[in-house]
Formats: structure tokens, C-alpha cells, sequence
């Protein structure tokens, strides 16, 4: 990928990040409950019915696909929600729009067009992936790892922040396995990890991350229908 796409990909990255965080913080402090992503965010916008939140001198506007972020009436940040665990894609508008106003450490930066025609040239190559018009990072294409899951196990225990579900071994978790060719090296990096623990006779034989981004296609849509069926 060309290298200072990928810096600018990731300076965007960052000041969304810290938008969501900023607006997380808020939203917990004042309404005593405890976001911690993208998934709580939804719930709550969902059950508040409320879509302008005012943190100082920055104003959150929230709209059916994502956000953008005023000040003095000034739009300085703006995204749409992301695909799978992704915070936000690549929209080429908002991310010029975004860097335009935090673009003191950048080597170069990029108009909506030239983000647009750079980012359909990396999904050619394999290094982006395009979902309803927005581009992602393919991680798969960063350096991966082969996980090396037991064979030998009764039953998946998934830690997701906490909370323990567990699937007795089935055809759809042999499938999972199967299908989890390579993992993107840096998983532990990534946020909103789940944890797939694996036991047999009530002992844990081996523990492993996972997270929608990191993981092939394939194996993404198997754990989807594993993690939406019912508690074994």
C-alpha cells in the first residue's frame, strides 16, 4: 500500500478514535451508564433519542450512517459507522474534510479524489476492501499468523468484556477452524477482542483472540451464526 495513504488511513484512524472516546466519556459520566464501543453507542443513541450532544465548544451531530464534529459552526471531524467491528471506513469526502484540520504531522495529504481513485487501486491489489461505499484496510493483506486450534476438545467457551457463553463442540465450530487459514498478526492491538477458550473434561487445552477484522471472510460469517444461536 502506498505509504502515505497508509499514514494518512491511520492519522484518520486516530482522530476518530478520539472523537468516539471523547464522546464516550460524555455520554458516561452524565448519564451513568458505561460505553465502551461502538455497539453500546448504538443502544444508547437508539434508547435516548437524542441526536446533537454539546461537549464544550465541540457539538456532535449524529445522522443515520455516522457523525460529524462543529465547532463554532465549523464541521472539523466527520465519519460513517463502520462495517463489522471497524469504528468508521474510508468515506473520501469526510476523511479529506477530517484532515484537512489536523494535518500538521502528515507528509502529504489528500484531497476526496485523490483518496477515492488511490484507495480503488488498493482494492485491486487486495490491500483494501470496499463494503456499502466505504474502504477498509484489508489486515489480512498486513502480516498474518496461523493459529494452531485444538482438535482434541468438548466444548468453546467465548469471552466477550466479560461476559462467558458456552457452545458444546459442533460441525459449525470444526468449520470455524477449518476456515481460520491465517490471523492478522497484530490482533491483540485491535479493540473489542473476543476470546475463544477451548476445553476438554472441564480444562482449558488452549486460548486464542478473535475479532471480525481479523479473520478470513469465511470464517467471519461461520462465528456470526455460531454467536447468534442459542447458549448450548
Amino acid at each position: 500500500m502506498k505509504e502515505t495513504l497508509f499514514l494518512a488511513i491511520q492519522k484518520y484512524y486516530t482522530i476518530v478514535k478520539s472523537a468516539y472516546q471523547d464522546l464516550y466519556d460524555y455520554i458516561n459520566i452524565n448519564n451513568s451508564v458505561n460505553l465502551k464501543n461502538k455497539t453500546d453507542l448504538y443502544s444508547f443513541l437508539r434508547n435516548c433519542r437524542q441526536s446533537v450532544f454539546d461537549l464544550g465548544e465541540k457539538s456532535y451531530h449524529f445522522h443515520g450512517v455516522g457523525c460529524s464534529v462543529s465547532t463554532n459552526g465549523k464541521q472539523i471531524i466527520a465519519w460513517d459507522f463502520g462495517y463489522r467491528s471497524w469504528l468508521c471506513g474510508i468515506e473520501p469526502y469526510k476523511m479529506a474534510l477530517t484532515l484537512s484540520n489536523f494535518s500538521s504531522d502528515l507528509e502529504e495529504i489528500f484531497d476526496a479524489e485523490q483518496i477515492s481513485a488511490l484507495c480503488k487501486v488498493e482494492v485491486e491489489k487486495g490491500n483494501m476492501t470496499e463494503h456499502y461505499g466505504q474502504y477498509y484496510i484489508n489486515l489480512l493483506s498486513l502480516e498474518t499468523e496461523t493459529y494452531s486450534f485444538p482438535i482434541d476438545y468438548d466444548s468453546l467457551i467465548i469471552e466477550q468484556r466479560n461476559i462467558w457463553r458456552s457452545f458444546c463442540r459442533s460441525k459449525s465450530i470444526d468449520r470455524f477452524i477449518r476456515k481460520s487459514t491465517k490471523v492478522y498478526k497484530n490482533i491483540n492491538e485491535l479493540e473489542d477482542n473476543l476470546v475463544l477458550i477451548f476445553m476438554r473434561n472441564n480444562t482449558e487445552i488452549g486460548r486464542f483472540l478473535y475479532n471480525d477484522t481479523a479473520y478470513p471472510d469465511s470464517a467471519v460469517r461461520v462465528m456470526d451464526q455460531i454467536l447468534s444461536s442459542s447458549n448450548s
